[in-house]
């Protein structure tokens, strides 16, 4: 886990969001940032390169497919691996399609995000 420092999650559920932030910060040494939406996203992860994305897919604005493509066509985050959580998990392949480094199936064990992420990452997921 020592090559991440720096991790954006992206869900529009605000439960969600403090789970993953209190698990991430309880369990890792990185810093944890949130957003709730696109554009709240883009601004955290151009103001301050994350060295990990969670992206929820069932967003508003586009969804995070859109948001996904954005992230990648943006020089300052094009980089930037980007792990999708879904509830859909019958669409994993096809998910998978759009430039994401892997996908976490919801509902997830909150203890194990911080090793998934990091499997998913080394590509042992």
């Amino acid at each position: 886990m020592n090559s991440i420092r720096r991790a954006l999650v992206v869900d529009d559920d605000d439960d969600l969001l403090s789970l993953c932030k209190v698990t991430l910060r309880r369990c890792t040494p990185w810093q944890v940032v949130v957003a709730s939406s696109a554009e709240a996203a883009i601004a955290a992860a151009c103001a301050e390169p994350p060295d990990v994305i969670l992206l929820d897919v069932m967003m508003p604005d586009g969804g995070g497919l859109a948001l996904l493509s954005r992230l990648k066509q943006n020089k300052a985050t094009a980089g930037v691996p980007v792990v999708l959580m879904t509830a859909a998990v019958t669409e994993a392949a096809e998910l998978l399609t759009h430039g994401a480094a892997g996908l976490i199936p919801k509902p997830f064990d909150p203890t194990a995000l911080p090793e998934r992420i990091v499997q998913i990452l080394r590509g042992t997921a």
